[in-house]
């Protein structure tokens, strides 16, 4: 299984999330079901990127070609799409730079040009 860096916890609730988009309960996942899938699981995405991420899904994932998507397939896409949301939100967060401080090196043996930032809240 493409575990990647999910929690045993995470997993247990896309398990469930899985479970309960996964209708007729053949273990397999459609379009319209990843759709509801990614709403389950906090990731809402407008209906063109879930086409997107289908089709390439199913050109380099669904290894059995069978057109359906299992649940690790889901999971490969799902880490994926969060570590996208974490880099996106993290380089706002730095772009924006509320409530961080900078300040130089504290020390004489601190190099020159060295800046350490810290969050002052």
């Amino acid at each position: 299984m493409a575990r990647g860096s999910v929690s045993d916890e995470e997993m247990m609730e896309l398990r469930e999330a899985f479970a309960k988009v996964d209708t007729d309960g053949n273990g397999y996942i459609s379009c319209n079901e990843l759709n509801d899938l990614f709403k389950a699981a906090c990731l809402p995405l407008p209906g063109y990127r879930v086409r997107e991420i289908t089709e390439n899904l199913m050109a380099t994932g669904d290894l059995d070609q069978d057109g359906k998507i299992s649940f690790d397939e889901f999971i490969k896409v799902f880490h994926g799409l969060k570590s996208t949301e974490v880099a996106k939100t993290f380089r706002k967060a730095i772009n924006k730079k509320e409530g961080i401080c900078a300040i130089g090196g504290t020390s004489e043996q601190s190099s020159v040009g060295t800046q350490h930032s810290y969050s002052g809240k």
